[in-house]
């Protein structure tokens, strides 16, 4: 079992200011230092090396925005740090997802399509012409 400060296990470590624990930077920075290179080979077998380094460093990011919601009751810092990086792992094939469906229905359309320049030239000249008409009344 890792240990935090004051060779206490980081699980057993509070997130409070008032002196019954560590302060919350601390208890975020003893969960990476206990941590990230288990969290880096975990993601890594997911994504990919470089992936991992940024799945890896958003986990931290959403750990240390939403420490206040860990709850010791429910579970090790642990357990908690990889159900955050699961959930980014999640979140980021939903992207890949998106980004390729985006792509595939771009795919075959051309760069210069003339029929929406001539709709956008039809819009802007019924507008002028609307323009006109108003101010003849």
């Amino acid at each position: 079992m890792r240990r935090g400060s004051a060779d206490r296990p980081i699980e057993d470590m509070t997130m409070s200011d008032d002196g019954s624990g560590v302060e919350q930077g601390q208890w975020v920075t003893a969960l990476y230092r206990a941590h990230a290179p288990a969290l880096l080979r975990y993601l890594t077998a997911r994504v990919g090396s470089a992936t991992a380094e940024d799945l890896t460093a958003e986990t931290f990011i959403v750990a240390i925005r939403r420490q206040e919601m860990f709850d010791q009751a429910r579970g090790t810092g642990r357990a908690w740090l990889f159900g955050i990086a699961s959930n980014a792992v999640r979140e980021h094939f939903r992207r890949e997802a998106r980004y390729l469906r985006v792509l595939s229905r771009a795919e075959g359309e051309p760069a210069d399509d003339e029929g929406h320049a001539d709709t956008v030239a039809d819009r802007v000249d019924a507008e002028a012409a609307s323009h006109d008409w108003c101010r003849t009344f």
